[in-house]
């Protein structure tokens, strides 16, 4: 998986997956881990994407879908930049 260079290509890719439908029905967060929801012990939702992104672009990406109403997840267990840095949808 490429990293995703650019914060407004980010936004823009993930607003591509919500589509027409409402911002609020989504959740968006950032973790060290790919696959986030098999560390919570829970099945993987229906809806699940991931990007691999630098971790300033990821904070500035969920900040900027959260105003628009994509509900925030905690941040997992981001250690510093440097590491693998996701952002998630579902």
């Amino acid at each position: 998986m490429a990293i995703v260079q650019d914060k407004d290509k980010l936004v823009r890719a993930i607003k591509g997956k919500i589509g027409k439908g409402q911002p609020s029905d989504w959740h968006i967060g950032i973790t060290n881990e790919r696959d986030e929801w098999k560390k919570k012990g829970k099945s993987k939702p229906p809806r699940w994407f991931v990007w691999h992104v630098d971790f300033k672009d990821a904070k500035d990406a969920v900040s900027d879908l959260t105003k628009e109403g994509v509900k925030g997840e905690p941040i997992g267990d981001i250690i510093e930049e440097g590491v693998n840095i996701y952002v998630y949808i579902f």
